[in-house]
């Protein structure tokens, strides 16, 4: 889409909806998947619609191979396949506030970070109950420095928008990996991460074996046997991650540029994520449990 300039933007149909546009009478929250309603059944084409230009991408065989593994697969596809200066990719649990797009464009216009993350509100599905916000300790509009963005899980992939050249350098996102880890670290690496502190989107948690987030996985589990086998998965799934920052932090020569506390907190959460792993995986050593083949649907390896 472009938003009246020469700038481009990339973002789902459920962004789109969720802005206020309409699809053949269609508006509102929509249930689909990550990238479902921008890559989804109808041909490749063009349609106008309130003034934006959007096309329609059909992906490969692999699209929604299931749970993380299908994410990134679609994610690195749609990357390949658009010239976006900015994307801001909704997931099936998001939901847009109004102005949503508009202000961070304005601040990619104003700032241009290599990563923007707005407050995002997060309400259990079930009941509409509060279940926290972004948690940054200095609630304003503001610059994020890098050993927060490394202290802080900074909201989740419906939350953000990133510059193209930031994926284009750091990508492609590999499987085991969560781009809404990896990327907003490597973009304190480029040009910063800058946060606004508006309610611009909303995110519904709900617990389901086929959640992308880990917590809804462990807590949609069936019996014990499931809970251990996801909670060992999903701490492979982030040791994995944080071992691919280090690469990446290395490879490009950043860790010189560090800051001795951000290097610090770095260490910390690889050690971390790598203590986790081992506990887990010794308590399915110890009750014979075979673990899961990662990125497989959890539902049906457990049958």
């Amino acid at each position: 889409s472009t938003d009246g300039t020469d700038r481009k933007i990339l973002f789902t149909l459920d962004a789109a909806l969720n802005e206020g546009f309409e699809f053949g009478g269609n508006s509102g929250r929509q249930k689909s998947n990550f990238l479902g309603t921008v890559v989804g059944d109808p041909p490749p084409m063009n349609i106008e619609v309130s003034g934006h230009t959007f096309r329609w991408l059909r992906p490969p065989e692999h699209a929604f191979a299931g749970m993380n593994a299908g994410v990134n697969l679609d994610f690195n596809w749609v990357m390949g396949e658009t010239d976006a200066d900015w994307c801001l990719f909704y997931s099936a649990d998001d939901e847009a506030h109004p102005d949503r797009v508009k202000r961070t464009m304005e601040i990619a216009e104003e700032f241009n970070p290599s990563w923007i993350v707005c407050n995002q509100i997060f309400t259990r599905e079930e009941d509409g109950s509060p279940q926290g916000e972004t948690g940054f300790p200095d609630r304003y509009t503001r610059w994020i420095s890098m050993l927060e963005g490394i202290q802080h899980q900074c909201g989740s992939s419906g939350g953000f928008a990133w510059a193209r050249d930031l994926y284009m350098k750091y990508g492609p996102i590999q499987h085991i990996e969560s781009n809404d880890v990896v990327l907003p670290i490597m973009a304190l690496m480029e040009r910063g991460m800058y946060y606004i502190h508006e309610p611009l989107m909303t995110m519904y948690l709900h617990d389901d074996l086929n959640n992308v987030g880990a917590e809804g996985q462990v807590r949609g589990a069936r019996n014990d046997k499931e809970k251990a086998q996801l909670v060992e998965n999903n701490n492979f799934q982030s040791t994995a991650t944080w071992s691919g920052i280090l690469e990446r932090i290395v490879t490009y020569g950043h860790d010189k540029k560090m800051s001795v506390e951000a290097q610090n907190a770095l260490n910390e959460k690889i050690i971390k994520a790598g203590y986790q792993w081992a506990k887990s995986r010794a308590v399915l050593t110890m009750d014979k449990i075979p673990p899961l083949q990662f990125g497989a649907k959890a539902l049906g390896m457990m049958e």
